[in-house]
């Protein structure tokens, strides 16, 4: 199948390389990565982190998702006295699931499901965050994520897919490693003890969205790629 194939849009250097390791030509891969209208996503500029943190989640209720990974590092912080609001907008057909996990964990008066929301409700949510999380298992480059970063929004991600190549580890966003929710609480909690500058995160994190995933860059290479057919 592969060899029938002329060109190939690849959306991370994560599946560019996995398509070589599939016997993909090198010189038939094309790289151009997700993008966000950067305009829409205005940098909030009264971003302030208080006692009662929101965190936030966007995408459908998959088990590719890790909201329970989520759950399990939330769970954990609440064992030790953190009061967190955790907002998680989509649908799908792992809700049943967990909601019965955040049931048997405690966490009933802390976790909202909200269900699916436009993206113009989605966006006035991010404004109302502290924190963005990504758990996924498998992710390609998720626009959630980049509308997050954009608007200031600290992020955590598991390192799926291309992510790490939209976040560098404790300068513009955090990392941990995929499925590890012993990780991410870690993180978490040094997030919540003020151990970082995230203010100095969230203008690196905008400024690498409004850099290298700006729907005008994106535009531009597929424009010169196509012309070259």
């Amino acid at each position: 199948f592969l060899k029938s194939i002329h060109y190939y849009h690849c959306v991370s250097k994560d599946m560019f390389n996995e398509l070589h390791n599939y016997g993909a030509i090198k010189d038939k891969l094309f790289l151009n990565y997700p993008s966000i209208e950067v305009e829409k996503f205005s940098f909030l500029k009264k971003y302030t982190f208080n006692n009662n943190p929101t965190i936030i989640s966007v995408g459908r209720l998959h088990w590719k998702k890790g909201i329970d990974i989520a759950l399990l590092a939330l769970s954990k912080l609440k064992k030790e006295g953190f009061n967190i609001t955790y907002k998680i907008i989509g649908n799908g057909n792992e809700y049943e699931k967990l909601k019965f996990l955040t049931n048997k964990l405690g966490l009933t008066n802390n976790v909202i499901f909200e269900g699916f929301c436009s993206s113009k409700d989605v966006a006035e949510k991010l404004k109302k965050a502290q924190i963005f999380l990504l758990p996924s298992y498998s992710e390609g480059l998720s626009n959630s994520a980049l509308e997050a970063m954009c608007s200031g929004i600290p992020i955590v991600s598991a390192k799926a897919g291309g992510m790490e190549e939209a976040i560098t580890h404790k300068q513009n966003g955090f990392l941990f490693e995929i499925g590890d929710s012993e990780e991410l609480y870690t993180i978490l909690k040094d997030i919540l003890n003020n151990k970082f500058d995230l203010e100095k995160i969230r203008i690196n994190a905008s400024t690498t969205v409004s850099n290298k995933f700006n729907l005008t860059i994106q535009e531009e290479k597929f424009k010169n790629f196509y012309k070259k057919l």
